[in-house]
């Protein structure tokens, strides 16, 4: 069996932002929000955003623990 993943990228995602583990909705629009937030303002490649998002979460007293902003994962172009 494949993974979702696998299989975007073997149709020809450059890169595929997949989770780790189940985080509730509310700490996953808050990373998603962070994220291309930050790419498009800042003009950061993805990993450098992917941090980036993880800092703000964990900035924040309700979401320092790793549950909230450590199950992103990219695989694939970083850039």
């Amino acid at each position: 069996m494949r993974l979702p993943c696998t299989l975007a990228q073997n149709q020809g995602a450059k890169s595929v932002l997949a989770m780790l583990w189940k985080v509730d909705d509310q700490s996953t629009s808050a990373w998603m929000q962070a994220f291309y937030r930050l790419r498009q303002a800042q003009h950061l490649t993805k990993l450098e955003a992917i941090r980036q998002a993880q800092l703000t979460l964990l900035r924040q007293e309700d979401k320092k623990h790793p549950y909230h902003w450590a199950a992103f994962i990219l695989m694939g172009n970083g850039l």
